[in-house]
């Protein structure tokens, strides 16, 4: 259950519509992974013709089709018709009938992941009741949890609360049940131009750093795509290469690079000292190095056990990545390039967006 809150038209429909294309395809968003996945949205803000509009441009901005939906993306157009799903009151609160439709739809169209836009719109209670708000919030982790799947819940907050947030303070309204409830909270801002996707509670997990988005039309791209330079490609892919050669180099030395980021041996840690590691990549954009080595099949996970027979999970070169640089994909191969074959050829499982 994540919440994703926002000042009111900052993007936070565009956002999830952009998001839930790219789950139903599962194309990469913002140089994130996603794990193609069938997406049910519930608007309640936006009727279906800005719907039609909005996902025909998307879909055309990135080269797709309706057809490359498929039935994995339904969307149910909510602003004409009751869309509460919870109701409060002095005696606490109750489920609507609306909540059960929703659920049969769910499991109608068997959804990994339900995008609810907006908060205001289906809770209709005290949002500073704890009890009313955890009771809320409960309901729609269950509406997934025997699907093991995820609700990303849209809500609206005042300038105030979204000037706070950009101080470091807390970027949501209403009661601390809002925020301890969910297990995941993203906050979404404008900074400098700039939209800032901000991951300000994780649960399971380290929080992400945050992804910087330009509007571009319909979508929402990378602050990193708006650059209109034509050696940014051989750039990057110089970068990868030295990653990927060190990478190689710790291979053959017996030394382990972990996948988390808060790990003693992650990889920038690790390999941020060592000759030969690009000064352009920063310790905040180490992430987004490494998804894209995995996103070309580079590089990839495994999980070992350690001596005290405790699971971990590292990083390893995989077949691809080292005839990627042996058939001068990227300048001047190394000659550290003498592993063992025994690498996994990319088989790695795509990371789902966050939510």
């Amino acid at each position: 259950m994540t919440l994703l809150a926002a000042h009111g038209g900052t993007g936070k429909s565009l956002l999830a519509l952009n998001m839930a294309v790219a789950l139903a395809t599962g194309q990469p968003f913002a140089e994130l992974a996603s794990k193609r996945s069938r997406v049910l949205l519930l608007s309640c803000e936006d009727d279906d013709l800005v719907l039609r509009y909005r996902l025909d441009r998307v879909l055309q901005a990135a080269g797709m089709t309706h057809h490359d939906l498929g039935d994995q993306l339904v969307v149910y157009d909510m602003t004409d018709r009751d869309s509460v799903l919870f109701a409060g009151g002095r005696e606490g609160g109750h489920l609507t009938p609306q909540y059960e439709w929703l659920r049969q739809r769910i499991e109608q169209h068997k959804a990994d992941v339900v995008v609810i836009d907006n908060a205001s719109d289906v809770f209709d209670g005290n949002e500073i009741n704890r009890a009313q708000v955890r009771q809320f919030v409960r309901s729609l982790a269950r509406l997934v949890r025997d699907r093991n799947g995820a609700v990303l819940l849209l809500a609206h907050v005042d300038k105030s609360t979204a000037r706070g947030s950009a101080a470091g303070s807390e970027s949501y309204s209403g009661s601390t049940a809002w925020h301890n409830s969910v297990r995941s909270r993203l906050f979404m801002a404008e900074e400098d131009g700039h939209i800032v996707l901000r991951h300000e509670k994780a649960n399971y997990g380290p929080r992400a750093p945050d992804v910087h988005l330009v509007r571009s039309g319909p979508m929402l791209r990378p602050v990193s795509e708006q650059v209109a330079d034509p050696a940014a490609g051989l750039k990057r892919d110089i970068e990868l290469a030295a990653v990927l050669r060190l990478m190689v180099d710790f291979e053959q030395r017996g030394e382990r690079i972990s996948t988390s980021a808060n790990a003693s041996n992650n990889a920038h840690k690790a390999m941020s000292e060592e000759k030969g590691f690009p000064r352009s990549i920063t310790k905040a954009t180490m992430g987004s190095v490494m998804r894209e080595l995995e996103r070309r099949r580079f590089i990839a996970k495994r999980e070992e056990q350690t001596a005290n027979r405790k699971m971990r999970e590292r990083w390893m070169p995989t077949s691809d990545g080292l005839q990627w640089l042996e058939s001068g994909g990227a300048p001047s191969a190394p000659s550290a390039l003498q592993v063992k074959r025994g690498a996994p050829s990319a088989s790695a499982p795509s990371v789902a967006l966050g939510l």
